[in-house]
Order: structure tokens, then C-alpha cells, then sequence
């Protein structure tokens, strides 16, 4: 029988614990959907990245002694490393909070490629960093072994883990926002793929993004062997374009979205430092984590075209609507420098996407041999 997020919320509160940060995952969304309708916005806030939210949570903890819950997906323990071993372990400050970590990957489940070594060795990976945890699966005994492990993490002042694997939860559905923006993800790809030489590379980032443009290629049988799909490292893919643009004349496109964009930010400061001629961002902005529950980022608040120009990007714009997307790429593409497009997209469901359908190693092969 599957838990309602309410259930654990009501523990959570019961624990003194009212203040929420992280990075979305699908396998939490059920409970990330109720605390952003049930907490302020002071008390719950989107990071954008993991060990962001360790950081947070420990700021939090210095300034009222109280303890924060952190949330995220088990790829993002590796985000959390460094602020886990040397600013809230025991040795060092000593920082009680919860870790509430979707469990993708874990043994005996099916899921994606990327998530199978994650998923092997979190659970080494915690007893290595000495963080005390527990599996969110009795739900008959939930309440005092939760209980237990708040007051230990309280007792001794260090992080303690609990681990949530696939349905685990009751199905938790928001209040509906309707997008602003007109144009979708196909609309864009219909406008850019026909316009691009064969010869340039097109990365595409983590989620929907990715999904989208497979879906498209095989409906139109386009051959992408010159198309990379960064199924996993949510944030780098910026830099992995940059490592080959480094090394090709031909234009270099970056497809990514605003999560990922947010994540690792400063690896665009670098790259827009360079100036390359041939590099080419595209920022496929809806304002959310769109493949992981749809909750919010500060994408849609924030100037991003000038943080681009800010960064040293030779041409930037922003697009808002499909009147004008077809001359603006057309442009964007035919610029002899460094560019940054943003171009705004809703955020409405495409319907079944398909996954890679290949293995991993056979797309890196033929990807290489596109060069």
C-alpha cells in the first residue's frame, strides 16, 4: 500500500522540521507538490544544485539551531559530496538535517541506464560518508522509525538519510498553472533541425529536451548520429560542447534547459569568456524541472539575457513567440560568433516520449564516427 505525502509531512512537522530545500525527482514529486502548497516560500526553496541545498540547510540550522530537510535524487549525492565531508560531517561542523533521496536505479528495479551505478552504490556510498539511513518501506512502523532517526540526527548533530524507491508514494497532483507561451518544444525543433548543416554537432541536455528530439528524428528518419544525448550529469552539458568546439570548425549546438542551465552556471561564464566563434547555446527555457514533476525554477524571473552578455557572448536574444522563431534561428545560425538564444517554451505534455533505444556505447560510437 502506497504512503500519502501527507502522512510524512504530518511526522516531518510533529519533528519540528518546517523548512524544505533541494532539487526535484520524480520519485519525490508526490511530496514535493504538497510541501510547495502547505509551506511559504521562505520555508521551502528550489535550489539549483544539491550541494547548494546542503549549504542552505546548514545556514538555516546556524541561524535558529533547528533542522532542515533536504531533498533530492540519488544522482545528486555527488553534488552534495563536498559539503557533506567537509562542512556539516562531524569532524568538521557537525550539521544535523534529514536527506530525503529518491532511490533511482536501486537493485531490482528497471530503470535507465544511468542511474544502474548510482543506484548500486548509495547505499555504500552513505556508510562511507558515515550517514545513518533508512528505507522508507514499513509503513506500519513509519512513524517511529522516522522519529527515531530525527532524534539521532538531533542528538549527535550530524546529516541521517532516508531512501525512497519507486511508488513509494500516494499520487499527489498540484494545483494546475497554465504556461504563458505558445510555443512547444516540436515547434522549435521543426523550425531548427531542417536549418542546421550536417556537419554541426547538436548536444542535448538531460529530460524532456533529449526525448523530444529523439521522437523527432525518428518521425522525420533523420539520421542523428551527429546528435548527443546527455542522459545523466545534469549541468555539464555546456561543458562537454565546449570540449568539442574547442577542437571543430564547424558550429556547435547546446540544447538545454533552464534546470540544467541553473545547475552548474558558472561553466557558462567560462565558456562565454572564450568567445568561440562556433559555439552556439540554446536556452529552451519553461520555467520548470519539467521531466521530474514540473515544479518551478527562478528561470522565468530572472534576466538571463543579460547574465549571457555578461559572460562574454558576442550575440544574444531572447524568443518569445513563433511568429518570429523561424527568422530569428535563422540568424542566430548564420552568426559568425560566439551566440546565446533563449527562447521561451510551454511546458505543456508531449505525450509518451520515447527513450534512447539504443545502448549508450552505440550512440557515443556512432557520434564519434560523425566527426
Amino acid at each position: 500500500m502506497k504512503l500519502h505525502p501527507s502522512r510524512l509531512f504530518d511526522i516531518f512537522k510533529k519533528n519540528k522540521i518546517n523548512f524544505f530545500c533541494g532539487v526535484p525527482d520524480s520519485l519525490l514529486k508526490d511530496f514535493i507538490n504538497l510541501i510547495n502548497e502547505k509551506v511559504d516560500s521562505n520555508n521551502h526553496i528550489i535550489t539549483a544544485n544539491e550541494g547548494n541545498a546542503i549549504a542552505l540547510a546548514t545556514g538555516y540550522h546556524l541561524k535558529t539551531r533547528k533542522i532542515g530537510l533536504v531533498y533530492l535524487q540519488n544522482s545528486g549525492l555527488g553534488n552534495c559530496i563536498n559539503p557533506l565531508t567537509s562542512l556539516t560531517d562531524s569532524k568538521v561542523y557537525s550539521i544535523p538535517m534529514i536527506l530525503l533521496i529518491g532511490w533511482r536505479g536501486a537493485l531490482g528495479s528497471k530503470d535507465e541506464p544511468q542511474h544502474f551505478r548510482q543506484g548500486k552504490i548509495l547505499e555504500d556510498q552513505l556508510k562511507i560518508l558515515e550517514i545513518k539511513y533508512l528505507i522508507l518501506e514499513n509503513r506500519d512502523k513509519i512513524n517511529s522509525k522516522l522519529t527515531k532517526l530525527i532524534k539521532y540526527s538531533v542528538k549527535k548533530n550530524v546529516p541521517v538519510a532516508i531512501l525512497v524507491k519507486k511508488e513509494t508514494f500516494k499520487n499527489y497532483e498540484p494545483n494546475p498553472i497554465k504556461s504563458k507561451f505558445t510555443l512547444s518544444k516540436k515547434d522549435f525543433l521543426e523550425n531548427f533541425i531542417p536549418k542546421i548543416n550536417k556537419k554541426d554537432t547538436v548536444l542535448c541536455t538531460t529530460g524532456m529536451i533529449s526525448r523530444s528530439v529523439i521522437r523527432f528524428l525518428t518521425e522525420k528518419k533523420i539520421n542523428g548520429k551527429n546528435f548527443f544525448y546527455n542522459v545523466g550529469s545534469m549541468g555539464h552539458l555546456s561543458s562537454i560542447a565546449l570540449g568539442i568546439a574547442l577542437k571543430k570548425k564547424n558550429n556547435v549546438y547546446c540544447l538545454d534547459g533552464d534546470g540544467s542551465f541553473l545547475m552548474h552556471l558558472g561553466s557558462l561564464a567560462i565558456i562565454g569568456s572564450m568567445c568561440l566563434r562556433n559555439f552556439k547555446y540554446i536556452l529552451l527555457n519553461n520555467g520548470c524541472h519539467q521531466s521530474v514533476g514540473g515544479q518551478s525554477t527562478v528561470s522565468l524571473n530572472i534576466d538571463i539575457k543579460k547574465i549571457a552578455e555578461g559572460f562574454g557572448f558576442k550575440y544574444t536574444k531572447v524568443s518569445k513567440g513563433s511568429r518570429i522563431l523561424n527568422k530569428e534561428l535563422s540568424k542566430f545560425i548564420s552568426i559568425k560568433n560566439s551566440g546565446f538564444l533563449e527562447i521561451l517554451v510551454n511546458d505543456r505534455d508531449e505525450g509518451n516520449l520515447p527513450r534512447p533505444n539504443k545502448s549508450l556505447i552505440k550512440y557515443k560510437n556512432d557520434f564519434i564516427e560523425s566527426f
